[in-house]
């Protein structure tokens, strides 16, 4: 990193910024540790039978994904098609959701998403 000119305090805090999302993936996974079958693993992932790990999703994941992808860390990605296009928190949205009949909305407060599943 040296030689892209970052200072060490702007080094360190891209390094903050890539430790919050690893720590919220290592609680999302601690989540699914018990688990010992695949039912199991699945009933986990389903936040209407277990709410912790919505929450570490909604108040951990999505806020640490979201300060890492606004920071300009990494400011574009290369595309098969489009080229090179911008990182951003919407993108991530929008290449993490597929269109379905059934729709939710996911949040609290003023920040509520519309997820919608197959």
């Amino acid at each position: 990193m040296k030689g892209f000119g970052l200072s060490s305090l702007c080094l360190q805090e891209k390094k903050v910024l890539v430790s919050a999302v690893s720590v919220a993936v290592e609680a999302i996974l601690a989540q699914f540790s018990s688990s010992r079958t695949v039912v199991q693993k699945a009933l986990s992932g389903d936040s209407t039978i277990n709410p912790s790990l919505g929450r570490l999703v909604l108040q951990c994941l999505c806020p640490a994904l979201h300060s890492l992808l606004t920071d300009g860390l990494k400011p574009h990605q290369n595309d098969l098609i489009a080229g090179r296009r911008p990182n951003s928190a919407w993108g991530l949205v929008q290449a993490s959701i597929r269109p379905g009949r059934s729709s939710a909305v996911v949040g609290a407060g003023e920040g509520n998403w519309r997820v919608t599943s197959s």
